[in-house]
């Protein structure tokens, strides 16, 4: 039926879901918050991994809440304007009127993670969005 690198798979697949079992019942139907970075957004495989993994959170019962983060996009915004910003704490400090005089390129960032999760979730879930 199945050849050996098949079963291995499906094997471990069974283990992790297993071993997950007791976090999908403690968290079913509660609200869990999940960043998704800029970095994983540039890079194609990350981001359908994650689209994977954000339909199985829905397929198990948990409703997840994304948030992006999008710092390399923002850098970039900020290099071609010239525009200083600094970390602080781990978090990335940016003038106000940037964001004020940007907020349809922002919206648009917004608005390009939306579709792309209800494309790719939708691919990967039962669950409608």
């Amino acid at each position: 039926f199945l050849s050996e690198s098949d079963q291995a798979y499906y094997i471990h697949k069974a283990s992790t879901l297993v071993e997950a079992l007791p976090y999908i019942r403690e968290h079913s139907g509660k609200y869990i918050v999940i960043k998704y970075g800029g970095h994983a957004m540039g890079d194609s495989q990350l981001s359908q991994n994650f689209s994977k993994d954000i339909g199985l959170l829905k397929e198990v019962g948990i409703n997840p809440i994304i948030i992006h983060g999008g710092g390399p996009q923002i850098e970039s915004m900020l290099k071609i304007k010239n525009i200083k910003s600094q970390f602080i704490e781990l978090l990335q400090k940016t003038i106000y009127i940037y964001i004020l005089f940007n907020f349809n390129k922002i919206m648009t960032l917004n608005t390009f993670i939306i579709n792309f999760f209800i494309t790719f979730c939708s691919i990967y879930s039962n669950t409608s969005y």
